[in-house]
């Protein structure tokens, strides 16, 4: 799961992470200043990827809903397993998948029953509990209270497995930009816990900024996550003992990519400056972040610039060294826009994802072909588009749009093969988490504790 979530009585929040000790950004070895991409009709001259690379075909998405397509929406509570809203209402426990339901051990969470009782405040009534869902039941990992006893009912915010170990985030703040982290992991064969690693290893007494979207990755003998660490300023400032944590401000901090052994061991800091990554094999993918005055063009903003940590390229990080394989440039007045960031990134064996702006691309490291899904300019002059998730698989893309009609907020989930030829859509009420494995299922959230799936017809 990408986007952590607190459910509230009424409402799923969107939450976030925190850091750890400074290091060097790896400058990558080749860049992309000559050749990139050409300018095309859905937007990309802001884009440059692989040098001589070429956006070779822009695929049209309409932002409507094929039922033709698809067979009937349902729920997933006919398993037995996953809850509603409506049981949280009435005061029983629930639990909710973070991983497709149809593995042989789906993670999950245990919501409490007492999360009827919260109002909302600094504390949960009390804590989640992971877990997986075998042969149709939730099964627990033992539990976590007392690795740090002193902290406050805490909520499970992400989740990951390989084939032996599930590893999971928890946090006891409810705060929307801010949190402490501990990360767990468990052998599915036992199903015992044991904490890896703690904000506090970092900075001890300070909760950090959390990042809009949440990695948590097994890779080898590692688990990845990604979170931020202190600015040289500040790093100084604790090693000085004069810091003051009023005056904080995103600034102080960086983006930064962490791992440790899955047996727990030395916390390491990965890359500084990096968000939303993904691991593959001993290579490591990446967002690189800028601190750059960027102008925010959102409704209500008056075009003000701010500075800020900005998505600027893709890079890739291997043994041999670290390219760079997408690059955001200014507009030919030297600025940068806030929607225009590089977000969403996913890596399946030779193809990359991401979103920017409106639009999805799809990138070939092999051959160097750029597919690019295109659809602002079908919703209006007045729409405003956002793309929170998406999930990429060896043969199938698949993406949630948000989008605004008639002052309507409408939200639309895709499936694409990766050549774009076989485009389907379905118009949902709710979704801010997709769940797919490329095999004809898609799961997601329907709102508040309510997952639902749809079956694709290709």
């Amino acid at each position: 799961m990408k986007i952590r979530q607190l459910l509230a009585p009424v409402l799923l929040t969107s939450l976030l992470v925190s850091g750890c000790a400074f290091n060097e950004v790896p400058e990558p070895q080749e860049t992309v200043e000559q050749g990139g991409a050409s300018p095309t009709q859905g937007g990309t001259s802001h884009l440059q990827f692989f040098e001589e690379a070429e956006v070779n075909e822009v695929i049209t998405i309409i932002a409507m809903a094929e039922f033709s397509d698809v067979t009937a929406e349902t729920t997933i509570q006919e398993t037995g397993v996953f809850g509603t809203q409506e049981a949280i209402d009435n005061c029983e426990s629930t639990v909710l998948p973070f991983d497709h339901p149809g593995g042989s051990h789906a993670l999950a969470v245990r919501l409490p029953a007492e999360l009827c009782e919260y109002e909302g405040g600094e504390t949960l009534p009390a804590p989640y509990s992971a877990g997986v869902v075998e042969n149709g039941s939730f099964q627990p990992f033992s539990s976590t209270e007392d690795f740090v006893p002193e902290d406050a009912p805490r909520q499970t915010t992400d989740m990951a497995q390989n084939e032996n170990t599930a590893f999971w985030i928890e946090t006891d703040s409810t705060a929307l930009s801010f949190d402490n982290w501990r990360v767990f992991a468990a052998d599915l064969s036992d199903r015992e816990s044991r904490l890896l690693a703690r904000s506090e290893d970092v900075i001890p007494g300070l909760f950090m900024p959390a990042p809009a979207r949440l990695g948590l990755t097994s890779a080898g003998d590692r688990t990845y996550w990604n979170s931020y660490s202190p600015s040289p300023a500040l790093q100084q400032s604790i090693e000085d003992k004069s810091v003051d944590p009023e005056s904080l401000t995103m600034l102080d901090f960086v983006p930064t990519v962490y791992s440790v052994g899955q047996l727990g061991g030395d916390l390491q800091s990965e890359v500084i400056g990096a968000q939303d990554f993904s691991v593959l094999g001993e290579g490591l993918t990446y967002i690189a972040t800028a601190v750059l005055d960027v102008t925010d063009r959102t409704l209500g903003s008056d075009n003000q610039s701010i500075e800020r940590h900005f998505s600027k390229a893709i890079d890739s990080r291997t043994v041999s060294g670290v390219e760079r394989l997408v690059q955001l440039n200014p507009d030919a007045n030297g600025d940068y826009f806030l929607d225009q960031g590089i977000t969403n990134l996913q890596v399946s064996g030779s193809k990359i994802a991401f979103s920017s702006a409106s639009d999805i691309y799809l990138v070939d490291r092999n051959t160097h072909q750029v597919v690019q899904f295109a659809g602002d300019h079908l919703l209006g002059d007045d729409a405003s588009v956002l793309i929170p998730e998406i999930v990429l698989t060896d043969s199938r893309i698949s993406w949630i749009v948000y989008y605004n009609d008639q002052d309507q907020t409408k939200q639309t989930i895709y499936t694409s093969n990766l050549s774009g030829s076989d485009t389907k859509s379905i118009q949902v009420s709710s979704s801010t988490e997709l769940l797919d494995n490329g095999t004809g299922l898609t799961y997601w959230t329907g709102g508040h504790a309510d997952y639902r799936k749809v079956e694709w017809k290709y």
